[in-house]
């Protein structure tokens, strides 16, 4: 049991994984950009300090040192800068990677500079060490492994090199230090893995509300101001390569078979019209809307050749024509009017105006039937 909660605690869901690491990224990038501009500023100083504060100058092997490890440092960040900028457009992974040899290389800067102050001075105390560790912890998205080898690397390298040079006091409060720092990796990973599942389900639950309020609530299909919505929206998509069409469905006489047989019949076949529709309009390309009480319409997103949708309307109007009620064949018909636009200029007036004209085209001359025009 408790394996499988600590398993759990440091899981990465799959769905939201990608998020994650993108997200690690950003908030990575601009850390290590901010502590690049802080190391450019504190070792311009510790460097003008070694040159011109000292009494002594370069001239001493200790100021040396010291100025090589400020340079160096310097060196680092600019590296880490110039790298961030070549490989920007880089995979997710491969900049992730290059991040984690940054930080990995600022950790061991600062195991050589506190080792040196230790060899320099036994009773000097290791802050600047401990401080580095907390930060990374702290101000740095990382992978679990990441956090865990990483600190503990370094933890385990620095006592290796200084163990003779430690008090007790010193290694105690050190290993304190980073077991808390991975703790404290390990949480705000979870925490921030926690924070992605809630908002996909925030998400995923706003979608839904969405849809249900885009949709007419008998027939499960588009209302009328969603699919005029999507119909604005899809004429964007005209151009050279690709044409829409829009399809205006009228169902025949369904007055008289609300008057003969009663409403529940009547929304029994409105049902069934739908039904019938979502199974031949079945791809995510294509939309199905009710536009008034009888009255549906089918947009196609991509281009449909006339032997397509005459071969889906013709299915359809078959699927319609055996719609019974209490055993009792209603012989119902439909009339369609569908065009096929390659016009990129058209507004949703004039394309509303033109399929609606084209429906009733067809009932008054055809009634039962369709026809494809296309609209160029």
């Amino acid at each position: 049991m408790i394996c499988k909660r600590i398993q759990n605690f440091l899981k990465i869901p799959p769905d939201i994984r990608e998020e994650y690491y993108e997200n690690c990224l950003r908030r990575n990038k601009t850390t290590l950009f901010v502590v690049s501009m802080i190391i450019y500023v504190v070792e311009t100083f510790n460097i003008v300090r070694v040159l011109f504060m000292s009494p002594s100058g370069l001239a001493t092997l200790n100021n040396r040192i010291y100025f090589g490890l400020y340079c160096s440092l310097i060196a680092l960040a600019t590296a880490h800068l110039i790298f961030q900028h070549l490989f920007r457009n880089r995979s997710t992974a491969f900049q992730r990677r290059m991040h984690y040899i940054g930080i990995s290389l600022f950790m061991v800067w600062h195991i050589c500079l506190s080792t040196y102050d230790l060899i320099r001075n036994p009773e000097a105390e290791i802050y600047e060490f401990t401080t580095t560790i907390l930060g990374v912890a702290v101000l740095l998205y990382l992978s679990k492994w990441f956090s865990v080898s990483c600190i503990g690397l370094c933890y385990l390298v620095f006592m290796l090199l200084n163990y003779s040079a430690l008090s007790p006091g010193t290694k105690v409060n050190l290993t304190i230090t980073v077991g808390v720092s991975i703790m404290i990796a390990l949480v705000q990973n979870h925490h921030h893995v926690v924070e992605l599942t809630q908002r996909q389900e925030i998400n995923t639950i706003n979608k839904q509300l969405e849809r249900l309020l885009e949709q007419d609530r008998m027939l499960g299909i588009l209302n009328k101001s969603a699919f005029e919505y999507r119909l604005k929206n899809a004429l964007s998509l005209v151009d050279a390569s690709n044409y829409i069409s829009a399809m205006m469905l009228d169902l025949d006489d369904f007055k008289n078979i609300n008057d003969r047989y009663g409403h529940p019949c009547g929304d029994y076949v409105l049902l069934e019209t739908a039904q019938a529709l979502k199974g031949i309009f079945s791809r995510e390309d294509q939309l199905i809307g009710r536009i008034g009480g009888d009255e549906f319409a089918v947009l196609l997103l991509h281009s449909a050749s006339e032997e397509q949708i005459a071969g889906q309307v013709e299915r359809f109007l078959e699927e319609i024509s055996k719609i019974r009620w209490n055993g009792i064949g209603l012989n119902l018909g439909c009339s369609i009017g569908v065009l096929q636009i390659k016009r990129h200029d058209l507004t949703y007036e004039q394309l509303y105006r033109e399929v609606d004209e084209l429906l009733y085209l067809v009932k008054r001359e055809n009634k039962g039937h369709y026809q494809i025009r296309i609209l160029d």
